[in-house]
């Protein structure tokens, strides 16, 4: 396996893990906003 495909499977996999973490916010936020809406 050369060095720079490992590299690039690193950064890929952090952008992924970024995204991930973005969207489960998101996702916590509406589930707030829902909440409030429910009262």
């Amino acid at each position: 396996m050369e060095e720079t495909s490992f590299l690039q499977i690193c950064r890929y996999v952090d952008i992924e893990n970024h995204r991930n973490r973005l969207r489960g916010l998101d996702g916590l936020k509406s589930l707030y906003e829902i909440r409030a809406l429910g009262r």
